[in-house]
């Protein structure tokens, strides 16, 4: 895969978590349901590729820093 996949893919994470803050779930269901996804894909797209920056991702995928 390539950057673009991975910018593709967090970019497809980071809509799912803005277009789920209007549906009718608690925000907590809801964060810990795209949280889950994000840190699936990332943990297999990391072994896919050691050079792959899990960090990067997330932030990519629009989780806050602390």
């Amino acid at each position: 895969m390539t950057k673009k996949d991975y910018v593709l893919i967090a970019g497809a994470i980071r809509g799912s978590r803005e277009s789920l803050s209007y549906a009718p779930v608690n925000k907590g269901e809801r964060d810990i349901a795209v949280d889950t996804v994000q840190a699936t894909i990332g943990l297999a797209l990391q072994r896919d590729n050691p050079r792959f920056n899990y960090e990067r991702f997330l932030q990519a995928c629009g989780v806050e820093s602390n």
